[in-house]
């Protein structure tokens, strides 16, 4: 049966308008009262840590609690669906997947013209977003259909064009697969430890970057497969040390992220890690006005990209963005508009400190610690040191 634990952390995990929905969604599988699984997740999620003592205790009189763990088993798949639900058109991924699942329901009921239609609207989506997994299996339909009806109205010639856009697809498809297993190998041996400099550890790491498709970007056939190539670039460049090529291969990377936006929304977290490392080349060259200006594009995501208007993203995103800043005004000796900056940092952690990376929190302390003792405020620097 599923861990307790299992459930209780799912449970967390939700924001409130997920809560909200799991409990409408849950509800109507039964008319009339609460239904037991609304009480039973209405119970668990008050608990700060979870104690399935307490659970039996406060349903101690009700029938479900004798088949506890098979009814939280079914609560927990129930929470999934009600977010399979919710999120149904949240990314491209969840869009495809679901007027796939229509092409087949199409499909079954005959309606072979509508099943066409579908595929023409899918493919499109699939096209633009570079979904290639999806695209294969919009081709997998489309022939299964020219298939049904006996090929008519198909030439040669079209049947030939159908299928090398298939193989260009495949072909595509494995560019990237080859370009991430090159960029992991350069991060996983960056990972493993970035300091130590051996001939035999260079060595391994050329071996990588003089493979044939580093040899030009133009072999990436993707923009998938281009973020690989550049992101395998500045490991390298990290791994040696070299500061400006780190910064010239994350900028690259950047300009790429940007001009093809959609790929941004649908994927914000990560132009915000790439912004995160810019921010670090910058501040380590003294760039500072490029530091700022990359600043307020961080600050700007939620804005400018939709999916990155949940809670999680925007602190992800203030965390780093206090904490640049503060490093910025310190470095250029800014200090009395870094103490301007302090009361919104402050009010801000209070509002959000248990959701706070520790890392990113003992940053900001340890950073107005330094303003303040910067400008001989020694109170306030003593008081957020012992923060």
């Amino acid at each position: 049966m599923l861990p307790s634990e299992d459930l209780f952390r799912l449970i967390k995990k939700l924001n409130q308008t997920e809560k909200r929905y799991f409990k409408i969604y849950a509800s109507r599988h039964i008319i009339g009262k609460e239904n037991d699984y609304v009480r039973l997740f209405k119970a668990i999620d008050r608990q700060k840590k979870y104690d399935e003592q307490k659970i039996k205790e406060q349903f101690a009189n009700e029938l479900f609690i004798k088949r506890l763990p098979a009814v939280k088993s079914y609560l927990y798949n129930l929470i999934l669906k009600s977010l399979q639900e919710y999120h149904a058109n949240s990314s491209v991924d969840s869009q495809l997947k679901g007027m796939l699942h229509n092409v087949e329901i199409l499909y079954e009921k005959g309606l072979v013209k509508e099943c066409r239609k579908m595929l023409s609207k899918a493919k499109k989506l699939a096209d633009k977003h570079e979904k290639f997994l999806p695209l294969l299996e919009i081709f997998r339909w489309e022939m299964g259909l020219m298939s049904k009806e006996s090929y008519s109205n198909i030439s040669e010639k079209n049947l030939e064009k159908f299928i090398e856009d298939e193989l260009h697809i495949l072909e595509r498809h494995k560019n990237i697969i080859e370009y991430n297993l090159l960029n992991s190998k350069i991060y996983l041996l960056y990972i493993e430890d970035p300091i130590t400099r051996t001939q035999d550890k260079l060595q391994k790491y050329q071996s990588f970057i003089n493979d044939s498709l580093f040899a030009d970007e133009n072999k990436a056939l993707s923009y998938k497969a281009k973020v690989y190539f550049y992101h395998a670039f500045g490991i390298y460049a990290l791994y040696q040390k070299n500061t400006e090529e780190h910064y010239s291969y994350t900028k690259k990377l950047v300009n790429l992220m940007e001009s093809h936006p959609n790929q941004i929304n649908e994927y914000p977290h990560n132009y915000i890690a790439i912004l995160n490392n810019l921010l670090i080349s910058q501040h380590d060259l003294n760039k500072y006005d490029e530091l700022l200006f990359t600043l307020k594009k961080l600050r700007s995501i939620p804005e400018k990209f939709p999916s990155a208007k949940t809670e999680d993203t925007r602190i992800g995103i203030l965390q780093r963005y206090y904490n640049f800043l503060l490093l910025l005004y310190i470095r250029t000796g800014k200090y009395e508009e870094a103490i301007k900056q302090i009361p919104e940092i402050n009010t801000w952690l209070e509002g959000y400190r248990k959701k706070i990376e520790k890392k990113h929190e003992m940053a900001l302390y340890f950073s107005i610690t330094i303003v303040y003792f910067s400008i001989n405020d020694y109170s306030n620097s003593l008081k957020w040191l012992n923060k």
